[in-house]
């Protein structure tokens, strides 16, 4: 899965603080990993705001 790179930068603030789970099902396709993702997808954020 390539998780990090489809992640557009606009959309940070968006998943920072729109934390419903329909909104993740939006990007991940996956209803079942919603969970482990948005919590993957707080650390892959900060990854690309550190960069």
């Amino acid at each position: 899965m390539h998780l990090f790179f489809d992640t557009p930068i606009q959309n940070i603030n968006k998943y920072k603080y729109n934390k419903s789970i329909y909104y993740f099902d939006l990007y991940s396709k996956n209803r079942i990993n919603s969970n482990i993702l948005r919590r993957t997808r707080f650390m892959e954020c900060s990854l690309v705001l550190a960069k």
